[in-house]
């Protein structure tokens, strides 16, 4: 059987009788990616062929494959890429994911207007950019860390950018992280380490310092990567360069180049985030929760939502507002009906129930300028649309409000991992979880918002 996949495989060809190959994809040394048809249901999904080149290679990618499945199985979120399944057929090993339609992270620093120049150094990354794809990287790996997984190659390669919308538009983008063919899972036996001590596994421009010397990882090495993710797309290029040797020894022992010395203009905040997520020891790196919680309070900031100094009249009438509220109050009828005693930021409508915790999400949206009311179709009374506990099927209720052009918060149970990919497909700009606890709902609120108005500003 030759190891060439173009040689065994064509458009039309079917493996069994689950897939039928559409479109070559992609082609790497393990194999090939292609669009298929997923027989019984009727769906396109991305087929990863493995193919490699001798017996030895075979088993290491067979583990590979599995591991991948497996581990990205376990990780229920819409930032990382959903496996659907994972088999052999005549010699072929395939797995099958969803079908994204896009770019690599990696493709949109290179801008081919500029011969290969890449864009954060052409100054031409809007920084709301950078910040909502570190933000949803973050937020993939605080997923992957929840349930003990560790990804171990982070980079912009296994970073796609997801178009979402009408026809794939490019009115928002979803982030998703890719290839779990190395990461692994703490005290799983199946997927716990692949890798003997001593042996290096990763793409030496990413690697954490513990990766580089050959020694145990854990999450705080993801920590280190997405420091490097971060520091390209602020600089134009990861914080070292050279041969995979010199890279990897700078890595253990040198202090990158300040950021603020490679470009002006950044904002601090970002710039310390960045270079204490490069601390050389595990120890001295942000969790990535902390992370995450960083790089939202940035947003805010920068995008005005959050400010260093508030004036006493803004505080004393934040003031009046929390002392008149009526715990006993019953939830306004609209949104316009809830704003109209008091100014507020952000009009929040209702679809579904909040159950016991009403008054308490109401009180504590009011203290964040925000007015909560009963969703009744109305756009123009309503700027961001909150779905929760309603009858039926949720994810058919949240593509329906996705049309009215408004951004769609959907709040599901923790446990539906199966929702809440679904939801992000079809259009909800925020999925967060019940109990809904305020800190989470303002941030998410705040965030879709934020996206909505930058991706309608007039050009």
């Amino acid at each position: 059987m030759s190891t060439d996949p173009s040689a065994q495989v064509s458009a039309g060809t079917r493996i069994g009788d689950r897939y039928e190959l559409l479109e070559l994809i992609g082609e790497g040394g393990m194999g090939a990616v292609w669009r298929a048809r997923q027989l019984n249901l009727g769906r396109d999904v991305a087929l990863k062929l493995l193919v490699p080149a001798d017996f030895e290679s075979r088993e290491e990618a067979l583990r590979r494959f599995g591991r991948e499945a497996r581990v990205a199985s376990a990780i229920k979120h819409p930032n990382v890429i959903e496996v659907y399944d994972v088999g052999e057929f005549e010699g072929l090993t395939y797995l099958a994911m969803e079908l994204l339609h896009g770019e690599s992270l990696r493709d949109r620093l290179v801008d081919p207007r500029d011969a290969g120049l890449p864009v954060a150094a052409a100054d031409m990354l809007e920084m709301s950019f950078v910040i909502d794809v570190a933000q949803a990287i973050a937020e993939a790996l605080v997923a992957a860390h929840a349930v003990g997984a560790v990804h171990r190659d982070l980079k912009p390669e296994n970073i796609f950018l997801q178009l979402t919308g009408p026809q794939l538009s490019g009115e928002s983008m979803r982030v998703v992280v890719l290839d779990f063919g190395l990461a692994f899972i703490e005290h799983d036996e199946k997927l716990g380490r692949m890798t003997r001590h001593g042996v290096v596994m990763g793409t030496p421009d990413y690697l954490s310092p513990e990766q580089a010397r050959g020694g145990e990882v854990g999450p705080a090495s993801d920590v280190y990567s997405l420091g490097c993710v971060l520091y390209e797309l602020l600089c134009g290029a990861p914080p070292f360069s050279g041969s995979s040797l010199n890279v990897m020894t700078q890595h253990l022992y040198v202090i990158p180049t300040a950021i603020g010395a490679r470009r002006a203009g950044l904002p601090r905040e970002l710039e310390e985030l960045t270079m204490a997520m490069l601390g050389k020891h595990p120890e001295q790196r942000p969790r990535i929760l902390e992370v995450r919680d960083q790089l939202e309070l940035l947003a805010m900031t920068l995008s005005g939502r959050r400010k260093h100094r508030r004036d006493a009249k803004v505080l004393e009438n934040r003031a009046e507002r929390m002392i008149s509220f009526s715990p006993t109050a019953p939830l306004a009828t609209t949104t316009a009906a809830a704003a109209s005693s008091a100014s507020t930021d952000l009009r929040v409508a209702l679809v579904g129930s909040l159950g016991e915790v009403a008054e308490e999400i109401d009180l504590g949206l009011l203290s964040n300028d925000m007015a909560l009311g009963v969703w009744t179709g109305a756009v123009a009374d309503a700027d961001v649309i909150l779905v929760a506990s309603v009858e039926g099927d949720i994810v058919a209720r949240v593509a329906q409000l996705v049309e009215t052009g408004l951004p769609v918060i959907a709040a599901i149970r923790s446990d539906d991992r199966q929702a809440m990919g679904e939801l992000a497909r079809v259009g909800a700009a925020e999925v967060t979880t019940l109990p809904l606890a305020i800190d989470n709902l303002v941030r998410s609120l705040r965030r879709a918002k934020r996206r909505h108005d930058r991706r309608n500003r007039p050009r």
